[in-house]
């Protein structure tokens, strides 16, 4: 989990308005489902990172990563590289 909080850091940094809004609504509702006593983080936090994410990388990106599926609107994957 610790790969996956220092990428998320990386990007808090990036927040803003992203250009696919179902994109990140799924990774910010992946976010909120790895939030846990070791990697806490608030619904507005998740927001603003999958913003960020979305915005600094770009869906195409998330996707060749593995982050997002095709479908902008299915679930988020973190598991994929943590």
């Amino acid at each position: 989990m610790i790969g996956g909080a220092a990428v998320l850091m990386v990007v808090l940094t990036a927040c803003g308005g992203g250009d696919d809004a179902d994109a990140a609504k799924a990774l910010s509702d992946e976010i909120m489902s790895q939030s846990d006593d070791s990697f806490q983080v608030d619904r507005e936090q998740a927001d603003c990172l999958g913003e960020g994410f979305v915005e600094e990388l770009g869906v195409g990106q998330l996707q060749e990563y593995g982050l997002l599926t095709d479908d902008p609107e299915a679930r988020a994957r973190f598991d994929a590289v943590v």
